[in-house]
């Protein structure tokens, strides 16, 4: 009998959270994915939603012990050319549909863990990346709150702020004469490996952290120092 407790991956079909995924179920968890794409690893379940949608019904989502949410958009742009949709789809994918998927969950499951993916320009930032940022400030917030407002349930909520991570996402807001520079500037002078950010995320949800709850931990190879 499996023992483990049930794991759901939000956003789990590609980049960290395909990573994420995969490693969970590797170590032998029942591990459930919602994404709009289905996640290609093998002993998942998919289920497919978009959940930056409004009036989504997550109540068949039972008996889930850790919640990883990897879901983020990031659309750059200069600040007087940012475009009112652009504006609003990054607020509702990347804060407002954490609020409805996590409330749901909350209700209908007794959570233990829960991890926020969310960037170090949650902590700095770049040119081109207003809303970006201000999106990834709004996440810490939130998980602050929720840390205080669960901890008498025992339940330990964290951020995980990758840096400059190998994904799509990272290759299409960014060229490749930038990610050179970018390498030059980290002090491990390369990317990180989505992998490494699934294992910090790991062990955060895992029985060996018993005391690190609302915080933001930054991964980041000494970018941000």
């Amino acid at each position: 009998m499996n023992t483990l407790p049930k794991v759901l991956v939000l956003g789990g079909s590609s980049g960290i959270g395909y990573s994420v995924t995969q490693l969970f179920c590797n170590k032998g968890y029942n591990t459930i994915n919602i994404s709009r794409t289905p996640c290609q690893v093998n002993g998942v379940t998919n289920i497919l939603l978009d959940l930056s949608k409004k009036n989504i019904d997550l109540s068949v989502i039972r008996d889930v012990g850790i919640v990883i949410d990897c879901v983020g958009i990031n659309l750059p742009s200069a600040f007087e050319e940012i475009e009112d949709n652009d504006l609003d789809r990054m607020f509702e994918v990347n804060v407002t549909s954490k609020f409805r998927v996590l409330r749901q969950l909350f209700k209908y499951n007794k959570l233990s863990r829960v991890v926020i993916v969310s960037s170090i320009w949650g902590v700095s930032t770049r040119k081109g990346r207003s809303v970006y940022s201000a999106t990834k400030h709004a996440l810490t917030g939130l998980v602050k709150t929720l840390a205080l407002e669960y901890a008498n349930k025992e339940v330990l909520i964290n951020l995980v702020s990758p840096g400059f991570t190998l994904t799509a996402l990272t290759a299409q807001t960014n060229t490749d004469h930038e990610l050179e520079e970018i390498k030059a500037k980290i002090p491990l002078k390369r990317l990180a490996e989505p992998i490494e950010i699934a294992r910090l995320i790991k062990f955060l949800t895992s029985d060996d952290n018993t005391y690190i709850s609302g915080q933001n931990i930054i991964i980041d190879g000494g970018f941000t120092i």
